[in-house]
């Protein structure tokens, strides 16, 4: 609690202040930038984010210092111009936080998509290999199926064999696609391998 001498003095700064006095001014930052230092730095947790803050009262006490003469509680107004650039410093640091957290989320989703992209780019490789080293019959119905389309009974007949022959050229098709990949490193499910193609 200031000392009423103090009180008195600091309303005689203030009548100064509000005419223009920037040594009142002065004066009156020298005996509050402490007294809002402790508040502001319990508040922030950072002297430097903390002496922002008073930088900002100030600056704002002196913009509206048109108003002074007319405030009875000093002390109380200094204090509540503070605690209004505080909570904005709070609001900035939260939209500041949402706008990394979007940008993080953003990025991750980017790098995420580019490695699939190199992923799945690998794995058509490897299965299109794969396919190329099949038997020529094999290689045969698993094209028909796969890239025309075909269904079994079809197959079949275009090649005139039995339907039986045609599935079993299929998984043993699959089979042999599914090793490659096993063998470099993909552990894949046989439905996958079947949706990825």
């Amino acid at each position: 609690m200031p000392h009423p001498e103090n009180q008195y003095k600091e309303k005689e700064l203030l009548l100064l202040i509000a005419e223009g006095n920037e040594a009142a001014f002065k004066e009156l930052y020298v005996i509050y930038a402490p007294l809002l230092a402790s508040f502001t730095g319990k508040l922030t947790r950072s002297a430097s984010e903390a002496d922002e803050i008073i930088q900002e009262t100030f600056i704002r006490l002196w913009i509206s210092r048109d108003k002074l003469p007319h405030i009875q509680y000093h002390r109380t107004w200094i204090y509540e111009v503070a605690s209004h650039v505080v909570f904005n410093w709070f609001r900035k640091k939260l939209r500041e936080k949402n706008a990394l957290s979007r940008y993080q989320e953003r990025q991750k989703r980017y790098d995420n998509s580019l490695e699939e992209h190199i992923g799945a780019k690998d794995t058509r490789e490897i299965i299109y290999r794969a396919i190329q080293q099949l038997p020529a019959q094999r290689k045969r119905i698993f094209i028909l199926s796969r890239e025309k389309g075909m269904n079994i009974p079809e197959i079949a007949d275009s090649l005139n064999i039995s339907p039986n022959t045609v599935k079993n050229s299929l998984v043993k098709a699959l089979a042999d696609i599914r090793l490659q990949l096993s063998m470099a490193g993909y552990n894949l499910c046989l439905l996958w391998v079947l949706f990825f193609l």
